[in-house]
């Protein structure tokens, strides 16, 4: 898998933040044991799968840095709410999953089916719509042949506070609403979350070889 340095550069590239900013990020998110850590150089770690979603995470929701590792805290644990049963690709999505653990299994389940060939001529598109304002998210994904005169259909799933977060005010706290936001809404492309996991999926087949 691939080292800190070497995904903080890849986030850089595809976001087009500046590598001092994504680094101090990483930084944060790292020292408040949210990101993988360890030695440098050669013993340095190997980031995991979740190490990229916590990062755009939290580029996406802190107006600075030092507010990331609470807004990712916060936004992590957002869930189904009750009522809601939707199935992509094979993978089940019920009440009170949480957003990182959907997200992440998601990821994996994608990076299979294109390493496998199943998506074919298949185009995947979707996104990931945070609401800083009222600390909720909206993952939308669409999965369409590229010879289709219409768009395939739109899956929608709506994540919020979990049922057993909503008596824990020290839970709203992590959303910092004193603090400036970043903006109301802020968006993470699909896209960019696969081709992340396919970067550390390829550093770690390489390792092997």
């Amino acid at each position: 898998m691939a080292t800190a340095g070497e995904l903080t550069a890849k986030v850089a590239e595809l976001t087009g933040l500046s590598l001092a900013y994504v680094t101090e990020h990483q930084r944060r998110l790292r020292n408040a044991r949210m990101m993988t850590f360890g030695g440098r150089g050669r013993s340095a770690p190997r980031m995991g799968l979740n190490d990229p979603i916590r990062l755009m995470l939290s580029l996406a929701t802190s107006q600075t840095a030092k507010d990331g590792p609470d807004r990712v805290r916060y936004f992590r644990r957002l869930a189904l709410p009750p009522m809601v049963e939707e199935e992509i690709f094979g993978l089940k999505f019920h009440t009170g999953w949480r957003l990182e653990d959907r997200v992440l299994n998601l990821m994996n389940l994608i990076q299979r089916r294109i390493l496998a060939g199943d998506l074919g001529d298949r185009e995947l598109t979707g996104r990931l719509i945070i609401r800083n304002d009222v600390g909720t998210a909206t993952l939308k994904i669409r999965h369409t042949p590229r010879d289709a005169q219409e768009p395939g259909p739109l899956h929608e799933l709506h994540f919020t506070t979990h049922a057993d977060d909503m008596l824990d005010p020290d839970f709203y706290r992590l959303l910092g609403h004193k603090r400036k936001m970043i903006t109301r809404e802020t968006t993470i492309d699909l896209e960019a979350l696969i081709e992340l996991t396919a970067f550390v999926t390829d550093r770690e087949q390489n390792d092997d070889e």
